[in-house]
C-alpha cells in the first residue's frame, strides 16, 4: 500500500505508531488526553481506527500553537 493510499484510510493503531515512531502507550495517552483529536479517529467497541492524515495535521497543528504560545 502506498503512503497516499495509507494517509487516506483509517489504520489500526500499529500503523500510527510505526508512523510517528512512538509507542501505541503514547498514541493512547494523547487520545485520552485531547492531543489527538476525537475528529481524526472511529472508535468502535474498543477498536480505534485513525485517519493517519488527519492525526498528522492536528498533531502539527497543535505543536504550531504551542510554538507561538512560548514566543
Amino acid at each position: 500500500m502506498s503512503e497516499d493510499q495509507t494517509k487516506k484510510q483509517y489504520v489500526d493503531i500499529n500503523v500510527i505508531s510505526e508512523y510517528f515512531g512512538i509507542s501505541k502507550q503514547t498514541i493512547s495517552k494523547w487520545v485520552q488526553a485531547g492531543n489527538i483529536p476525537d475528529n481524526t479517529y472511529i472508535k468502535v467497541g474498543d477498536t480505534y481506527r485513525y485517519n493517519l492524515e488527519a492525526v498528522e495535521k492536528a498533531l502539527v497543528k497543535r505543536t504550531q500553537s504551542e510554538d507561538t504560545e512560548v514566543t
